[in-house]
């Protein structure tokens, strides 16, 4: 074979060669772009809740009933404790003054179980009195785990509130007495106290321990 139509041959060859690896890149890259482009589409989709997720997120309302002699409105809201597996829970309390719309919570959020909530007096509870004050028992009672509770008490005319105690396993009793204080009796483990708050100011006026044993002796029979 003469040596020029050898070299032309091996230069066509050459060019072949080159152009079908240039299609061959061309072509990786183009699949490359497709999968990187639809990529973080797909992700996005992936991480949006749907509708019915989002609406298990949501708490609920119930329990809407008037304060005695008042124009508030209270009202529960639950929530699930994903957690605890359990039912909806009462998280809060919402206030709403049916005279002028404003509203507030109780609870400055809705991390904990809403365990016992009183409107004192009692009989403002059933719209038979004027309620003055509140109180809350909020904490986590689950029954693997040691129960401990926070205790909130508020001036239902001012709308002040503060925590009367922590961590403390049991409430009993609250009461309003001469419309101007709120008695509380608090357990702690073993020990049970007697608590006293001013209403006008929340501050706590008396704390004193309750015997749960008896150690006078009874009277004796003549």
């Amino acid at each position: 074979m003469p040596r020029s139509l050898y070299r032309k041959l091996w230069r066509y060859n050459a060019f072949v060669v080159a152009l079908c690896g240039t299609m061959g890149l061309g072509l990786l890259g183009f699949g490359a772009w497709q999968v990187i482009g639809r990529t973080p589409h797909l992700i996005e989709e992936t991480a949006r809740p749907t509708a019915f997720e989002s609406a298990n997120n949501l708490p609920s309302l119930s329990d809407a009933k008037i304060i005695g002699g008042t124009s508030l409105l209270a009202i529960k809201t639950q929530a699930n404790d994903a957690a605890a597996y359990s039912e909806q829970q009462d998280r809060n309390v919402l206030l709403i003054d049916l005279r002028n719309g404003k509203s507030r919570y109780v609870l400055p959020d809705n991390k904990r179980k809403l365990v016992q909530w009183y409107i004192l007096p009692a009989s403002a509870d059933d719209g038979n009195g004027v309620g003055r004050a509140y109180v809350a028992l909020v904490g986590d009672d689950r029954p693997e785990t040691t129960p401990r509770y926070d205790v909130l008490i508020g001036n239902v005319a001012t709308g002040q509130q503060a925590w009367a105690a922590r961590g403390v396993t049991a409430l009993d009793a609250p009461e309003l007495i001469d419309d101007n204080a709120i008695a509380l009796l608090i357990s702690n483990g073993n020990a049970l106290s007697y608590h006293r708050y001013g209403l006008a100011t929340l501050a706590r006026e008396a704390v004193r321990p309750v015997a749960m044993i008896a150690t006078a002796k009874p009277p004796q029979s003549r």
